[in-house]
């Protein structure tokens, strides 16, 4: 009935991955038999498009702030969240997953299929209503895709989400070390210019082919990640990948050995900039972005943070953020046309 959303969750475990820089894996190799490296030296990235992703940034912020209230005095709006009750039907058969009682939806986000949510708008609380939805033709249930289906949807509810002032005081707030608003920003824009010009670099690289023992440890780390968190539902993997992510085993583990291969692609591209280019992490590299690394890992210091993950791969840490930098201060802004 929901949409899914493991690509995502995938995505930034590869992420996540990718930013331990290799892990320890050095590929000590020539990389120009693995990969064609694309232009990396004045990436034209749009400037537009990194302040409209500050700005998603900051909205996402604000909507975690949120305070709600009870509205009992209109419909239902775009922005609301309604709490319903809701049963569906293909062809005056019920199916499976399309019945809940007490489901908080907020409205216009996008979470359930098309028409869904629209088909809310307008309600009052206690009314019921039938909704038709077409489920779209990519549906991850084979047998529901492509099909119109009929909600019966009452309404039990309705909240109205407050969002706070955008400001020094909002920020500081936060408490994460930054106490003004440009401050903020600043680092926001920083962020997203390295991971859009990088992403960009490892987006137009051409792989020849792929090291499988590389692509092996980083689907193995994906796998672990993820029965690390179905451990923590005290649930078994297969049932975490039905259960929470709304997949079956073998779909979920095709994602992820895509992903482990996009991984691999990114640490290979790293590697091979990183000997073009001469970089490499001193020591003052390593002892300021170390305690960097340590403070946001929530570790005492830089000493804790060596014995908890090992200087080397530390090092590999350092040496993907030195990387990511270096290609960012070579990137061009572009402002759009006409």
């Amino acid at each position: 009935m929901k949409k899914l959303r493991f690509g995502a969750a995938l995505l930034v475990c590869a992420i996540m991955l990718t930013a331990l820089a290799s892990c320890g894996k050095p590929y000590n190799y020539d990389l120009s038999e693995y990969i064609t490296l694309a232009n990396y030296k004045g990436v034209e990235i749009a400037a537009a498009e990194i302040d409209s992703q500050v700005q998603s940034q900051l909205d996402s912020l604000l909507e975690q702030k949120a305070t709600t209230e009870d509205i009992t005095d209109r419909p239902a709006a775009l922005g609301d969240i309604v709490n319903i009750d809701y049963s569906g039907t293909v062809d005056s058969v019920a199916f499976e997953g399309g019945t809940a009682a007490g489901q908080d939806v907020t409205l216009g986000a996008g979470g359930y299929i098309d028409g869904f949510e629209d088909g809310i708008v307008g309600m009052m609380i206690g009314e019921e209503k039938k909704v038709p939805c077409a489920f779209p033709e990519d549906y991850h249930n084979t047998e529901l895709a492509g099909k119109v289906a009929e909600f019966t949807i009452t309404l039990n509810s309705i909240k109205y989400k407050n969002l706070p002032e955008l400001n020094d005081a909002f920020i500081v707030s936060l408490e994460n070390g930054y106490d003004t608003l440009d401050s903020y920003k600043t680092y926001l824009r920083k962020a997203i210019k390295e991971n859009n010009v990088w992403t960009k670099i490892v987006s137009e690289t051409a792989v020849i082919k792929y090291p499988e023992k590389e692509v092996k440890a980083s689907y193995n780390q994906m796998v672990t990640y993820y029965k690390s968190l179905a451990a923590q539902y005290n649930a078994t993997l297969d049932e975490y990948i039905m259960n929470y992510q709304g997949s079956d085993t073998n779909t979920f583990l095709s994602y992820v050995t895509s992903y482990a291969k996009e991984a691999v692609k990114s640490e290979m591209c790293l590697n091979a900039i990183a000997r073009a280019e001469n970089i490499t992490v001193s020591d003052s590299d390593y002892q300021t972005k170390g305690a960097e690394l340590a403070k946001q890992n929530g570790m005492e210091d830089l000493k804790a943070y060596e014995k908890s993950m090992g200087r080397e791969n530390i090092e590999n840490s350092i040496l993907n953020i030195l990387v990511r930098e270096w290609c960012a201060a070579q990137a061009v802004e572009t402002a759009a046309e006409g």
